[in-house]
């Protein structure tokens, strides 16, 4: 958990420009999709379009990142303005809320063959990991994930369950 004065703070310290509506006490717990907000939780919207997602919601003790659009109907929110907001949302993101490996894991039902597995690497149930992927330290996969091909996967990586890299996925 964070104070959200902590985040803004942390912007001004890697010298990004934006600036600041709302309570800089206000404690942000962790990242959600635009989606799903919801209290003490911090996101991002792309552009005007994805306003929808917030209309009628309580977001008062959220965190919004976006460009510098009318929000004069949202006058209860936190929100950051600023030129980028996907890049500056995930540098927050990296910065405070990626998740700690503590522990080497690898699933006894993935199949690993790769040999090139830096230190504190998570690998959920159900992978595949070709024998040409390199992973660095610190890096999180989560469950059902396929990576083949010639990969690498660098450090501090997050990879969420039902990703396929390096091959064809459900997907068009």
């Amino acid at each position: 958990m964070i104070k959200i004065k902590e985040i803004t703070d942390f912007l001004d310290a890697i010298k990004i420009p934006y600036s600041y509506y709302g309570d800089e006490q206000l404690i942000i717990k962790n990242t959600v999709t635009i989606e799903k907000i919801s209290h003490h939780h911090i996101s991002w919207i792309k552009n005007k379009d994805y306003m929808k997602y917030i209309v009628g919601k309580d977001i008062k003790n959220s965190l919004i990142v976006c460009q510098n659009f009318d929000v004069s109907s949202f006058k209860s929110c936190n929100i950051i303005f600023c030129d980028k907001p996907k890049e500056v949302f995930f540098t927050i993101s990296n910065h405070f809320f990626q998740p700690e490996t503590n522990k080497e894991y690898i699933s006894p039902n993935s199949v690993v063959e790769t040999t090139s597995i830096g230190k504190n690497v998570y690998i959920g149930h159900n992978c595949y990991i070709g024998p040409n992927v390199i992973i660095s330290d610190h890096v999180t996969i989560e469950n059902n994930v396929s990576i083949a091909g010639i990969v690498i996967i660098g450090k501090d990586t997050v990879i969420f369950s039902g990703v396929v890299i390096g091959s064809d996925g459900y997907g068009y």
